[in-house]
């Protein structure tokens, strides 16, 4: 998986071929997974493509980045400025929000500025380079911290409909951490209905917030995940020491500061 995970993320951003050209799985290695991921053949072939999943999956349709169950048809004239349904839908809401919020409950004012919820013009100029790779990886610093603090408590929440950061991938990315000797961090994994934003969903959000009350008490999440209970990571996946893109066989480069 690892060999085509790059390839898909940057196809998500619309940029297949930014560290060259894009790999992706046969058709003989998609029947492989049909089975065991119960996918069809065209779902697979649309999610494993240089072009976006959001307007593979469905013919004519431009499905939500942020909440896959947001849908607009392909000839909707709002897609020609925001290309996610499903922040078209949230957007104006927030900036209308934000606008009372921000200084009406937390006091802050800054005459004649604009609030922009997104601002693609600087996503597509940053650098996002850390630790000597072009793309991130916090699975190495995330060690790092859990080994300069073993106490340190970890909660990731996911909702099942977030296609910017799909919840499978939260599995399998932390789960790099059971390849650490010793490791045993208080890590909790939770799902919910919902996309990104997981906390617009009413269903979720009371869940969510019940989850939150048993993690400051420092109490178990009865329907969380633990390290231990993760599935497996992917068998070619570098250790959770080694930043995805290197040589699974390079030296771990995760640095742990020593406490004062």
């Amino acid at each position: 998986m690892q060999k085509y995970s790059q390839s898909w993320v940057l196809s998500q951003l619309g940029i297949p071929d930014a560290l060259g050209t894009p790999v992706f799985p046969s058709d003989a290695t998609l029947r492989l997974w049909s089975i065991p991921s119960s996918l069809t053949m065209q779902a697979l072939r649309g999610y494993f493509n240089a072009n976006p999943f959001g307007t593979s999956l469905l013919p004519g349709t431009t499905i939500g980045r942020y909440d896959g169950r947001v849908s607009l048809p392909n000839s909707d004239p709002r897609l020609q400025t925001d290309g996610d349904p499903s922040d078209i839908l949230i957007s104006q809401p927030f900036t209308n929000a934000l606008a009372t919020q921000l200084p009406d409950y937390l006091g802050y004012t800054a005459p004649n500025a604009t609030y922009m919820p997104l601002n693609d013009n600087i996503i597509q100029v940053w650098d996002f380079s850390h630790d000597g790779q072009p793309m991130p990886d916090t699975i190495p610093d995330l060690l790092g911290a859990l080994q300069l603090n073993p106490k340190l408590q970890v909660l990731a929440e996911n909702g099942f409909h977030d296609l910017a950061t799909p919840f499978f991938n939260t599995e399998k990315q932390l789960a790099r951490l059971q390849t650490v000797k010793g490791l045993n961090p208080k890590l909790q994994v939770n799902f919910f209905q919902g996309g990104h934003m997981t906390y617009l969903d009413d269903v979720a959000r009371p869940q969510m917030k019940r989850d939150l009350t048993y993690f400051y008490q420092g109490r178990r999440i009865p329907t969380a995940l633990t390290l231990r209970t993760l599935p497996p990571p992917w068998p070619d996946e570098n250790p959770a020491g080694t930043p995805t893109g290197s040589s699974p066989g390079a030296t771990a480069t995760t640095t742990v500061a020593a406490a004062p």
